[in-house]
């Protein structure tokens, strides 16, 4: 008797073995089933410093930036002094931050990399998307600029004028205004490579005004040639 029931154990044990293996293979059973506590992390990006200082916030304190550190989104990264410092998103693309700039990460997905800039200079060199869901954005408190797939720097002044210089292919840029509270983009102009775009006070006016699309003129006549001289550095190194 105790021999039967032993073999009875056993048979049993080995048809809820095959029950589950079957279930299984139908996708009857999701993996959350199994494995309740598996975490799938964020996508994330890697700080690296160019130059110190460098400084990323970590809640509502600041600390010093460290080479090759993770970043997640929510995060913001700042250059003080002759600070400089690369942001890289692995296999989307790169943001560059030039002296005495604040950037955060505000949405970080495997589809999308929205950057908010406050004052200073960026340069973002991003790879071209073959998906139609996927975009990268650098948004300041006046502008917002889109792209698929190319090069372009993001100058921000003391009064939060936004000018954007595309060094390859285009850049979709529009006026944000806030209506009720809330952010609204107007009509985007399209900028090729090697032209540029600004927006202030009196452009905005305009396109709300009278439909105005954002002027694009020769790059020139918004840089500088100190930032000239740095565009021309970024735009070696994406041949590197």
């Amino acid at each position: 008797m105790r021999y039967f029931r032993v073999v009875l154990t056993i048979f049993v044990l080995a048809l809820g073995g095959l029950a589950l293996v079957i279930a299984l293979a139908r996708n009857k059973l999701q993996p959350a089933q199994i494995a309740p506590n598996i975490i799938i992390a964020s996508p994330s990006a890697m700080l690296i410093v160019i130059m110190s200082p460098v400084q990323v916030k970590r809640g509502d304190s600041w600390e010093e930036g460290i080479d090759k550190q993770i970043l997640y989104a929510g995060q913001s990264v700042r250059t003080l002094g002759l600070g400089k410092a690369d942001v890289l998103f692995e296999g989307i693309g790169t943001i560059r931050l030039d002296q005495k700039t604040e950037i955060t990460v505000s949405t970080l997905t495997e589809k999308a990399v929205l950057i908010t800039q406050g004052i200073g200079n960026t340069y973002s060199k991003v790879k071209k998307f073959f998906d139609s869901e996927q975009k990268y954005e650098v948004e300041t408190p006046t502008a917002v600029a889109s792209v698929r797939g190319t090069a372009f720097g993001v100058l921000v002044d003391s009064t939060y004028k936004t000018s954007v210089i595309v060094t390859s292919n285009t850049v979709a840029v529009a006026p944000v205004v806030i209506v009720d509270g809330e952010k609204k983009r107007l009509p985007a102009a399209t900028v090729p490579e090697d032209q540029a775009t600004h927006i202030d006070k009196e452009v905005i006016r305009r396109a709300q005004q009278e439909g105005v699309l954002p002027p694009v003129v020769s790059k020139e006549a918004l840089v500088s040639p100190v930032l000239r001289q740095w565009f021309e550095e970024n735009k070696t190194k994406d041949k590197e």
